[in-house]
């Protein structure tokens, strides 16, 4: 099992929704395999600032980092990014990366709880 996140920019088709309507949107689109865009700008930079926190699986086997998957990037489509932690990564982790995802305007969204944090 992990824990999972969902950051995204709040722009179409993601702006003007509720937090749990936009991640609604965002589940559709995962089920129906719609992530064959090239990440956004904002969501490569903010996943570049993740990895200088935490190293990305492959890259150094790192016991702190926090991933259940890598390379973490591939996770990213179009303004959106879908990731699994570790439970035990997660603890430390979500806070760090929900404060960096508000800091760069992006909404992060925490499925276990069905709320953005």
């Amino acid at each position: 099992m992990s824990y999972d996140l969902a950051v995204w920019e709040p722009v179409p088709p993601f702006s003007g929704l509720g937090a749990n309507e936009a991640f609604e949107l965002l589940s559709e689109r995962l089920e129906a395999g719609v992530v064959d865009e090239a990440p956004t700008e904002a969501i490569t930079t903010f996943v570049e600032a993740l990895l200088g926190v935490w190293p990305d699986l492959g890259e150094d086997e790192d016991e702190d980092s926090p991933w259940a998957a890598g390379p973490l990037l591939e996770e990213a489509f179009g303004p959106c990014i879908y990731f699994a932690m570790t439970y035990s990564g997660a603890d430390e982790a979500v806070p760090v990366i929900a404060r960096m995802a508000k800091e760069r305007g992006l909404v992060c969204f925490d499925p276990q709880v069905e709320e953005a944090i």
